[in-house]
């Protein structure tokens, strides 16, 4: 998905400011399951329903055309919060409720 031969390159205002993290994005040939698991966790796509991947704007412009996909993207976008907005309020409901508790005793 990258041009491999092209030599990476970091710009930083003071040298020696970063640190080499062993689990870099680049040479999935060394490591390569562990870096895709963790790179995958900061990737929208892996985690939020309703998040549509295009290859291009041609695409992207036939996506937007189809009503019922975007229908359908934007209903599993919308359970998604719902579900995670009841999870949320209910975690701290009983937090709060814990904490109430230690107040009184």
């Amino acid at each position: 998905w990258f041009e491999r031969h092209i030599p990476r390159a970091r710009l930083s205002l003071k040298p020696g400011r970063f640190v080499d993290d062993p689990l870099e994005p680049f040479d999935l040939d060394v490591l390569g399951k562990e870096k895709v698991l963790r790179w995958m966790a900061t990737a929208d796509y892996f985690h939020f329903p309703g998040v549509s991947s295009f290859s291009g704007l041609a695409e992207l412009l036939a996506l937007l055309r189809d009503s019922e996909s975007l229908a359908a993207a934007r209903q599993a976008a919308r359970d998604y919060a719902e579900s995670r907005y009841r999870s949320t309020l209910t975690t701290f409901q009983l937090f709060l409720a814990d904490f109430e508790v230690g107040e009184e005793t």
